[in-house]
């Protein structure tokens, strides 16, 4: 009984901490350069985070015209963000993610070392705001 009342409380806290909740989509100017879609879209995407004090992040990729497109924004938590899974028919070579707004306990001015390592071991550029 206690197993599976501590199994109930470990699944109903995930789903408080919005591990597989998206945020709206963004909406920004179809674009080739990478650089420049990363820039508008986290240009907007940042504003969310602030004013929620959490973490958003996903992946882009390209599709078939050679336009940058972006997964929706996954919620993540004040510190942290898993990017989703690969979908199967997205063409992803970037994650992106953004920070919250300032707390003096988090350092989350500047990527994190995990942030790199793990863009790194998985092939992908990271977009950070």
């Amino acid at each position: 009984m206690t197993k599976s009342f501590s199994l109930i409380v470990v699944l109903a806290l995930a789903a408080c901490y919005g591990e597989t909740e998206y945020s709206a989509p963004i909406s920004v100017q179809p674009s080739k350069n990478a650089n420049e879609f990363a820039k508008n879209f986290l240009d907007q995407m940042q504003a969310r985070s602030f004013a929620t004090n959490r973490e958003y992040c996903g992946l882009f990729g390209r599709n078939d015209d050679g336009f940058i497109v972006a997964t929706p924004p996954r919620l993540g938590y004040l510190d942290s963000c898993l990017p989703p899974d690969v979908p199967a028919d997205f063409n992803a070579f970037a994650t992106y993610h953004s920070h919250g707004a300032f707390d003096p306990e988090i350092d989350s001015e500047v990527p994190s070392s995990y942030d790199l390592v793990a863009d790194r071991e998985d092939g992908l550029i990271g977009y950070i705001s």
